[in-house]
């Protein structure tokens, strides 16, 4: 099972970030070129008279995301490179919508890519532009008070990635990853004590079946769990970000009387430099639903 998670988050993760997390080091551009690399390599609109066009963002909002992406690289440790990625690909699309309401089409998502692959020297894997070129726009906005993302696909039924790995276990194989039209991705600072206590239950709670703690639903890393008090408590130069997704599953075929299960990506948390005081953590933990079953991990990669 979690070899089907590790599929789903690092095949979903490129998609948000557009693969540049890894690829473009902060550093080397000044705020504005590098935010405005990502955000404004196009015409991100399409006719649309509800979606407000963006020429009241000025140089100082580039400068902000590029600035807020750089702390977070910089308290990322490095020792686990996927979900240090996914980390933060979730916080660009986060910084992404406070810049207004806006949409990313199709021809400048592939315009970006191409012009990536050109600045880096390194193609994108082909299976990843596959994927991408489905993608017929992103919108950025708020909704329920919070940033939010919203992912349209040109099929009706969403982006389908075909996976077939063979499981383990009692996962004899894992399909396909689905990203539904319309799938959405919530965003929520850890901005009080409510909050931070949130993410430290979210971290610290056992995954039941039938009333009984199963260590096949409870796959957190035990240092995360040791730890996370500590590092909530600390001082620390990015807050947690906990987000909510809904519309984005990977489909498995069991040995169990369930047979084929979907198991939906429900919520997240992000917990950029945390450590055992010695060497980092894994900063992601996700946890995904299936039938009666619930999954929480983290990614230790």
């Amino acid at each position: 099972m979690k070899i089907a998670l590790f599929g789903l988050l690092s095949l979903f993760v490129v998609s948000s970030t557009f693969g540049i997390s890894s690829r473009v080091p902060a550093q080397s551009k000044s705020g504005h070129e590098l935010a405005l690399g990502i955000v404004n390599s196009g015409t991100y609109f399409e006719p649309n008279p509800t979606v407000p066009k963006r020429d009241n963002i000025n140089e100082s909002d580039y400068d902000q995301v590029a600035e807020n992406m750089f702390k977070v690289k910089q308290a990322l440790t490095g020792k686990y490179s996927l979900a240090d990625n996914i980390t933060l690909g979730m916080y660009v699309l986060r910084y992404l919508a406070d810049l207004g309401t806006y949409e990313v089409a199709n021809e400048d998502i592939m315009a970006l890519l191409a012009s990536l692959e050109q600045l880096t020297g390194e193609p994108f894997d082909p299976a990843f532009k596959e994927m991408m070129g489905k993608v017929a726009k992103i919108y950025f906005g708020r909704r329920e008070d919070r940033p939010y993302v919203r992912i349209y696909s040109f099929a009706e039924d969403g982006i389908k990635v075909a996976l077939n790995r063979p499981g383990t276990g009692s996962v004899k194989t894992i399909k396909y990853l689905m990203i539904k039209n319309k799938a959405k991705i919530y965003f929520s600072d850890m901005a009080d004590k409510k909050a931070s206590d949130d993410v430290k239950n979210f971290i610290k709670s056992k995954n039941r079946f039938l009333f009984i703690p199963i260590k096949a639903l409870n796959q957190v890393h035990s240092g995360v769990v040791d730890h996370i008090k500590t590092y909530l408590n600390a001082q620390r130069p990015v807050a947690p970000l906990q987000i909510e997704v809904k519309g984005v599953f990977v489909s498995v075929s069991t040995s169990t009387i369930f047979k084929d299960i979907d198991f939906y990506l429900k919520k997240a948390v992000m917990l950029p430099g945390i450590t055992d005081g010695k060497v980092g953590l894994p900063p992601f933990v996700a946890e995904a639903r299936g039938k009666l079953i619930k999954v929480k991990i983290s990614i230790d990669q």
